[in-house]
């Protein structure tokens, strides 16, 4: 048995790749004690042609993406409650189109985004498609979204159809783990921003390197309406509308059937206490929703109050500036028979990494 802790989007993505071919049972442990980064996604599946290319995960998220409809088709195939199921409802690809509110602020960007072709070789990176589509505009090609809510309840179904077992329980509690995972043959941590919570708790005093870099804590939303009036543009999967304020960063996509806006954001680090969230700027988040609605006004000519919608909040956790951390960790569980692997998905990254995320602690707990 392996034991995975979260139901997030990493938990259940490794619970689903464990649970191929009954490789091995597996028991998901959950607690609901507050709204998490992937129940507040859309979520925008965006890699912005070259913009990361410097990041080492870079070419990570690409190899997700080239297969992340294949992996969905597999997976509504598989699932009893989806297996009809119109994909594109649920999952966009195209272009990404960001419109800058001035001319100084999209040549910044295109100065940022271009790198030389010797510099993507160098990288072992594919060139990706960049065009400068207006003096206040820019589109890169291979951008995707899937709706975040749709495959988590997608993934949860195909776990249980493959007899994956859930449970609902205090994830902090040593004692109460100990009684549901004696004997199993791994435990993999996948607690988004509950992780250092968690392993406070669980008094562990070893960290690795990645969980030792400055936490960036924020909460924020995406708001999720329905609005069959509104399309992107044809051929377009994200739209980001970016002004000179940074709360001003918005970024649409979806379909005619359900639209998101993302996103509010606030930074709400604990004045005290590290390893938990603090209570973030009420003020800034009404400021920012009002930016929202102001939006969805001037771009799309659509009124809130009309629409049926909804805001999806959730904390949110990164480790210094990196967008995976995948790491084992020392322990001395007597319970566990075999190894500890942590899993973090930094500011949103989650999705983007979904379809590789089980190999990932695979090749962890084999090493």
């Amino acid at each position: 048995m392996i034991v995975v802790i979260g139901k997030g989007i990493f938990g259940l993505s490794v619970a689903e790749f464990l649970s191929r071919e009954g490789q091995c049972k597996v028991l998901v442990l959950s607690s609901n004690e507050h709204e998490t980064a992937s129940s507040a996604a859309a979520a925008n599946l965006a890699t912005k042609a070259q913009v990361f290319a410097r990041d080492p995960h870079f070419a990570l998220k690409i190899s997700g993406k080239q297969i992340y409809r294949r992996w969905l088709q597999q997976l509504c195939a598989e699932s009893p409650q989806f297996r009809e199921t119109n994909l594109s409802k649920i999952y966009v690809e195209g272009s990404g189109r960001d419109f800058f509110s001035n001319e100084q602020l999209a040549e910044k960007q295109w100065k940022r985004v271009q790198q030389s072709s010797s510099e993507i070789a160098a990288r072992n990176l594919h060139q990706q498609e960049l065009q400068r589509t207006g003096a206040d505009s820019i589109e890169y090609g291979r951008e995707a979204w899937v709706d975040a809510e749709v495959l988590l309840r997608l993934l949860e179904d195909v776990c249980r159809t493959r007899g994956v077992e859930f449970c609902e329980c205090d994830v902090t509690d040593l004692v109460h783990l100990e009684t549901l995972g004696r004997g199993a043959q791994a435990l993999i941590l996948c607690a988004g921003s509950k992780t250092p919570a968690v392993l406070e708790a669980w008094q562990v005093r070893e960290l690795p390197p990645a969980f030792q870099k400055s936490r960036r804590w924020s909460y924020g939303a995406t708001l999720a309406f329905e609005a069959p009036q509104v399309q992107l543009p044809q051929g377009v999967a994200l739209l980001e509308w970016v002004s000179d304020a940074a709360l001003e960063k918005l970024t649409f996509s979806g379909t005619p059937e359900r639209f998101f806006c993302s996103s509010v954001s606030a930074a709400c680090p604990h004045p005290h206490n590290p390893n938990t969230p603090g209570v973030p700027d009420a003020a800034l988040l009404a400021q920012q929703q009002a930016v929202v609605v102001d939006a969805l006004k001037s771009f799309f000519g659509l009124e809130l109050n009309s629409l049926n919608h909804s805001w999806r909040w959730g904390t949110r956790l990164g480790f210094g500036h990196r967008e995976l951390v995948v790491e084992a960790l020392p322990h001395s569980f007597s319970f566990i028979a075999g190894s500890v692997v942590v899993a973090s998905g930094a500011h949103k990254s989650g999705f983007l990494f979904a379809p590789l995320i089980g190999s990932l602690v695979r090749q962890k707990l084999q090493a």
